[in-house]
């Protein structure tokens, strides 16, 4: 395949790879309903002697939920206001309970005035596939490509992620393959007429290339990175 070709192809390959990931647990998480709270029941035990109210809560949800927590207000039979409190609630599944809470008087019913909670079924998961699209994408853009005209013939060199070449109109003169590289890479050629051409790949896999020790510029010449 071709050099140039092989580049874009990469860059489009991890770019399509990271958007469909971050749609898909977009497009999968607005799906589902909103959680809400569908029904909740309270366990209630009376002290007579220290007039004193435990009160057990447990809260249906219309989805899975982590812990979170909850404004409880809690009336007498007369509906006056006894105490308002912020309970934590421990998960299970679609509902979600606290230990247990001690109101000052006789408490007849209760009103839940908010809540706080989060679903455990969203998908966040597929989010972890961006830790290796994201740095793979990233890469794919350092991927280097150029190509100038030298005395008639088309000198082109390729740096990708593992492999990098030397061409001269199309043949393979040198190459270098490798992952991880603590030095630049250098190719080299001696073309049919002597001249000696030589491709210098930095570290961020830039691209320089010389002519019989001198570096070559030439206005018709193309990097891409």
């Amino acid at each position: 395949m071709n050099e140039k070709k092989k580049m874009w192809m990469h860059r489009l390959i991890w770019l399509g790879l990271t958007v469909f990931v971050i749609l898909l647990s977009v497009i999968i998480n607005a799906a589902k309903p909103k959680l809400k709270i569908v029904d909740s029941e309270c366990s209630i035990d009376y002290f007579s002697p220290l007039d004193k109210t435990d009160c057990k809560i447990t809260l249906y949800f219309n989805r899975n939920v982590y812990d979170g927590y909850a404004v409880i207000n809690f009336y007498d039979t007369g509906n006056v206001l006894l105490d308002s409190k912020e309970e934590y609630f421990f998960n299970d599944g679609n509902l979600a309970t606290n230990i247990f809470c001690s109101v000052n008087g006789e408490v007849s019913f209760y009103e839940i005035v908010s809540y706080d909670f989060e679903p455990s079924d969203n998908v966040y998961f597929i989010y972890y596939f961006l830790i290796i699209t994201i740095p793979m994408l990233i890469c794919s853009f350092l991927i280097s490509y150029k190509e100038c005209n030298i005395n008639g013939k088309l000198v082109s060199v390729y740096a990708g992620f593992y492999h990098h070449t030397l061409r001269i109109d199309g043949e393979l003169c040198d190459e270098h393959n490798t992952l991880f590289t603590y030095s630049p890479i250098k190719l080299g050629a001696t073309d049919k007429d002597g001249s000696k051409i030589e491709a210098t790949i930095s570290l961020s896999n830039r691209i320089a290339i010389k002519v019989n020790d001198k570096l070559y510029k030439n206005d018709n010449s193309s990097q891409r990175t």
